[in-house]
């Protein structure tokens, strides 16, 4: 058996455990601690098999373990559900980029496209991938050559011969013996769905490993996309010029719009069109963020398709790129003081938090295209916005959204504004010590319902599945026993 076969019965042997581990683990909701064991089990395996097999991995495909490790801590921790979604995103990110580029180890070059293409091209063909080495294998083994014609008909008829003797003599065994009629009856009686379910996880969580420890370990790195830009394919000075004047031209004529905004408040500024300050603030929050999140991406295209003849056209290109991008970012400006303003109005909720923080990354993003991009080192721009991503991610998970919404929003009763409670109660664990805190100002129906309520499902918090276990969830459970006298007290006060 040559080295590639060892390699690749290895992956397979490590995929089954990874997926009898998965089915043990993962096969429970909310996900919570058992993500960190599995993922901590996947890269125990690979680890494994590297030094086992001796197989050479860039040494830059080890710093991706870095962000497995702690986004999959990260949902041991936090129990907000977005937060959960964005960690298990970042998780498949790395193990995407891992499988991209495992080999070369060029992470920090890349192409726009290598990178929105090729991430996801890189986990569709890993488990493909692996089935076609694990046939190769088989055939060179003959394992999927089966027995001459006359051995298998031979086999067949000593089946057809052995099942009439089992049944007749497995009855009168069963008859002669209770005990072992137990045993039979045991051993035949199956729960079909639970089974099917049990072997689902399985095969899910096993093929998983197995492609991407195959993509990680032993494929070669994917091509990049559309590595050229075709000839025909291009504008030139005046074609991108046309376009990006024009942008700017409507761009300045939008800030030229908003002076009344900036230099007179939202309020003058409502005004003058006969809406209400939230419905002004409200209008203008979400389109301002489609028009950021176009223009990247706009911007992105027409530099792949710029054709650069003189160095003046160059020079021409990034004046009038850098000049929208500053334009761009007064309109962002103008959108994250709406939102202030709305915020301001009526406190702050997830879609609010996330849309900002989104702002934010955009805002990462624009700076790092002007320093790349228009510096003519577009093939580090993707990495650096994926970089940026996990790196606000991480923030975000440290900061505790839930919680700081709790405690922004309960800070606006000292200004004598209202607190919306209820909304309060439906965000995750995270925020529920901010919320027990906050109950005494709230009106007396409400205090007594949520009381009741967080009561109510402490025996369901005691026994909670521990493979659903996270830090927050322990955490509002020691809360809620803590100030179990005072939640019943709040329960019974008229």
């Amino acid at each position: 058996m040559g080295t590639t076969e060892q390699r690749i019965l290895g992956i397979a042997g490590a995929g089954l455990i990874l997926g009898i581990l998965g089915d043990l683990l993962l096969r429970t909701a909310p996900w919570g601690i058992n993500v960190m064991l599995w993922t901590g089990a996947f890269l125990g395996a690979a680890a494994v098999l590297i030094r086992w097999q001796g197989i050479r991995v860039a040494p830059e495909t080890f710093w991706l373990s870095l962000p497995v490790v702690l986004f999959s801590a990260a949902i041991a921790w936090r129990d907000s559900n977005t937060l959960k979604l964005l960690n298990v995103t970042a998780i498949c990110v790395a193990f995407a980029l891992a499988a991209l580029r495992s080999q070369s180890g060029r992470l920090v070059f890349g192409g726009v496209l290598e990178y929105s293409i090729g991430l996801l091209g890189a986990l569709l063909r890993a488990i493909p991938g692996f089935a076609a080495g694990m046939n190769g294998v088989c055939s060179r083994l003959s394992l999927t050559k089966g027995f001459p014609k006359g051995k298998t008909m031979a086999v067949g008829r000593g089946i057809l011969i052995a099942i009439p003797l089992l049944l007749l003599f497995g009855k009168l065994l069963t008859d002669a013996d209770a005990s072992f009629e137990q045993l039979v009856r045991e051993l035949l009686t199956w729960d079909f769905p639970s089974l099917f379910l049990h072997l689902g996880w399985i095969t899910l969580c096993g093929a998983i490993g197995c492609g991407i420890l195959y993509r990680i370990l032993l494929a070669n790195d994917i091509p990049d996309p559309l590595p050229e830009r075709p000839s025909f394919l291009s504008l030139g000075v005046i074609e991108a010029g046309v376009v990006l004047i024009t942008l700017n031209l409507l761009f300045s004529g939008f800030i030229a719009a908003q002076f009344g905004y900036f230099f007179g408040g939202a309020d003058v500024a409502a005004s003058s069109h006969a809406l209400s300050i939230a419905d002004y603030a409200r209008r203008g929050f979400f389109e301002l963020v489609a028009v950021t999140l176009l223009v990247l991406p706009l911007l992105l295209s027409m530099h792949w398709l710029f054709r650069i003849e003189s160095a003046r056209d160059n020079r021409t290109f990034g004046i009038l790129s850098g000049l929208l991008v500053a334009m761009l970012f007064v309109v962002m400006t103008s959108a994250l003081h709406r939102m202030f303003l709305y915020q301001d109005m009526y406190g702050l909720t997830e879609l609010r938090l996330y849309t900002t923080v989104f702002m934010g990354w955009l805002a990462l993003l624009f700076v790092w295209f002007l320093l790349t991009v228009l510096r003519g080192k577009r093939e580090r721009f993707a990495f650096g916005a994926v970089a940026a991503g996990l790196a606000l991610l991480a923030m975000l998970n440290i900061i505790n959204p839930d919680g700081l919404i709790v405690l922004i929003n309960t800070g606006r009763a000292s200004s004598g504004k209202d607190v919306d409670i209820c909304y309060l109660a439906t965000l995750s664990d995270d925020a529920l010590p901010g919320l027990i805190g906050a109950l005494p100002r709230a009106k007396q129906p409400t205090r007594s319902y949520l009381s009741q309520k967080l009561l109510a499902s402490l025996p369901e918090r005691q026994s909670a599945d521990w493979r659903g276990w996270n830090w927050g969830a322990g955490r509002a459970m020691k809360e809620i026993r803590r100030r179990q006298i005072e939640l019943m007290r709040m329960v019974s006060t008229p």
